[in-house]
Protein backbone atom coordinates (compact mmCIF):
# COMPACT_ATOMS: atom_id res chain seq x y z
CA UNK A 1 0.00 0.00 0.00
CA UNK A 2 1.58 3.69 -0.68
CA UNK A 3 1.67 6.74 1.58
CA UNK A 4 2.63 10.06 1.13
CA UNK A 5 4.84 11.79 3.54
CA UNK A 6 3.39 15.33 4.28
CA UNK A 7 5.48 15.89 7.82
CA UNK A 8 5.40 19.97 7.96
CA UNK A 9 9.14 19.17 9.10
CA UNK A 10 10.04 17.78 5.98
CA UNK A 11 12.01 14.71 5.69
CA UNK A 12 12.62 12.46 7.72
CA UNK A 13 13.62 8.85 9.31
CA UNK A 14 10.87 6.83 10.18
CA UNK A 15 11.31 4.04 12.81
CA UNK A 16 8.55 1.63 11.20
CA UNK A 17 10.42 1.19 7.93
CA UNK A 18 13.71 0.05 9.50
CA UNK A 19 15.08 4.09 9.67
CA UNK A 20 14.63 5.01 6.03
CA UNK A 21 14.76 8.36 5.39
CA UNK A 22 11.80 9.79 3.59
CA UNK A 23 11.22 13.14 1.84
CA UNK A 24 8.52 15.28 2.20
CA UNK A 25 5.67 14.43 -0.47
CA UNK A 26 7.72 11.16 -1.18
CA UNK A 27 5.22 8.18 -1.72
CA UNK A 28 6.41 5.24 -0.36
CA UNK A 29 5.14 1.37 -0.61
CA UNK A 30 4.24 0.55 3.17
CA UNK A 31 4.25 -3.05 4.73
CA UNK A 32 0.39 -3.72 4.96
CA UNK A 33 1.48 -4.22 9.05
CA UNK A 34 3.10 -1.27 8.81
CA UNK A 35 0.67 1.02 7.23
CA UNK A 36 -1.89 1.31 10.13
CA UNK A 37 0.88 2.70 12.49
CA UNK A 38 1.24 5.11 9.57
CA UNK A 39 -1.80 6.38 8.68
CA UNK A 40 -3.21 7.49 12.15
CA UNK A 41 -0.93 10.07 12.10
CA UNK A 42 -2.72 12.02 9.94
CA UNK A 43 -0.27 15.06 10.09
CA UNK A 44 2.21 13.30 8.22
CA UNK A 45 0.71 10.77 6.06
CA UNK A 46 -1.78 10.55 3.41
CA UNK A 47 -2.96 7.94 1.66
CA UNK A 48 -1.88 7.45 -1.63
CA UNK A 49 -3.43 4.57 -3.29
CA UNK A 50 -7.07 2.99 -3.01
CA UNK A 51 -6.29 0.75 -0.17
CA UNK A 52 -4.69 2.92 2.00
CA UNK A 53 -8.07 5.16 1.28
CA UNK A 54 -9.71 2.18 2.96
CA UNK A 55 -7.44 1.80 5.98
CA UNK A 56 -7.41 4.84 6.93
CA UNK A 57 -11.27 4.98 6.84
CA UNK A 58 -11.40 2.35 9.20
CA UNK A 59 -8.16 2.88 11.17
CA UNK A 60 -8.41 6.98 11.74
CA UNK A 61 -11.93 7.04 13.15
CA UNK A 62 -11.38 3.54 15.56
CA UNK A 63 -8.32 5.42 16.67
CA UNK A 64 -9.69 9.00 17.62
CA UNK A 65 -12.61 6.40 19.29
CA UNK A 66 -9.50 4.58 21.41
CA UNK A 67 -7.92 8.38 22.22
CA UNK A 68 -11.27 9.68 23.46
CA UNK A 69 -11.91 6.32 25.42
CA UNK A 70 -8.36 6.38 26.94
CA UNK A 71 -8.80 10.40 27.94
CA UNK A 72 -12.47 10.09 29.59
CA UNK A 73 -10.70 6.74 31.40
CA UNK A 74 -7.55 8.98 32.60
CA UNK A 75 -10.19 12.10 33.47
CA UNK A 76 -12.43 9.55 35.92
CA UNK A 77 -9.38 7.93 37.10
CA UNK A 78 -8.07 11.44 37.93
CA UNK A 79 -10.99 12.45 39.45
CA UNK A 80 -11.11 9.62 41.82
CA UNK A 81 -7.33 9.78 43.16
CA UNK A 82 -7.50 11.45 46.94
CA UNK A 83 -5.86 14.92 47.41
CA UNK A 84 -1.99 15.03 47.44
CA UNK A 85 -0.05 14.19 49.91
CA UNK A 86 0.97 16.71 53.23
CA UNK A 87 4.80 17.46 52.78
CA UNK A 88 6.70 14.98 55.06
CA UNK A 89 6.82 16.01 58.38
CA UNK A 90 10.53 16.59 59.74
CA UNK A 91 11.98 13.46 60.67
CA UNK A 92 15.42 14.19 61.44
CA UNK A 93 14.23 15.10 65.02
CA UNK A 94 15.93 18.73 64.56
CA UNK A 95 12.83 20.95 64.15
CA UNK A 96 13.23 24.44 63.63
CA UNK A 97 16.52 26.56 64.64
CA UNK A 98 16.20 28.33 67.71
Amino acid sequence: MKLKHIDPMGAGRIAALGMRLVDRDEVVDVPEDVAPLLVIQTLNWQPADKAAEKLAATAVPKFEAALVAASTESAVVSAELPPANEPADDTTGEGEPA
